[in-house]
């Protein structure tokens, strides 16, 4: 029996290409739709895979959550909204 599967664009310098869509035009077109909050691009950021330490920030420290993002975002109070947590940005499984 065949199986369906998923076709995958698979050609040479795919990856030399440009985009279809570049960051810019993905914010303007959010922004456009009135989907974009005001704030201070935090200075760096730190990428959480566990869930549960986000979930211990969030219990700890206050925070601002921003939620124009495909994952979630949170401003930390205590270093004066400079530094970001990020969790929750990929797919699959979220441990």
């Amino acid at each position: 029996m065949h199986k369906p599967t998923m076709a995958f664009p698979n050609f040479e310098h795919k990856y030399s290409e440009a985009s279809l869509v570049s960051q810019e035009d993905f914010w303007n077109y959010r922004e456009k739709r009135g989907e974009l909050s005001t704030f201070t691009i935090p200075e760096g950021v730190i990428f959480c895979y566990r869930k549960t330490l986000v979930e211990h920030v969030l219990l700890t420290y206050e925070t601002t959550a921003i939620e124009e993002f495909l994952g979630k975002m949170y401003l930390l109070h205590e270093t004066q909204d400079r530094i970001a947590l990020i969790g929750e940005f990929g797919f699959g499984n979220y441990c």
